[in-house]
């Protein structure tokens, strides 16, 4: 199952719920949110937080498997 899909199985205020619950860095969660529920790329995350392109997907892929293992 794509990300994308594993998204569309919850409505946005449970997502975000769940993102508050399980992801503890600041930054991280603001990052999470944008780039799942708003479809915010990487390449403008990494501007927006100042913050190289590897960066960013590192960041984003640590808060994805810490949330989806436990959904």
């Amino acid at each position: 199952m794509k990300v994308r899909e594993i998204v569309d199985t919850k409505s946005r205020n449970e997502w975000e719920y769940l993102i508050d619950q399980w992801i503890h860095d600041e930054r991280a969660r603001a990052m999470l949110k944008r780039h799942l529920l708003d479809c915010i790329s990487i390449q403008e995350l990494s501007e927006a937080f100042n913050l190289s392109w590897v960066q960013t997907q590192h960041i984003l892929q640590k808060s994805k498997i810490q949330l989806f293992k436990h959904i």
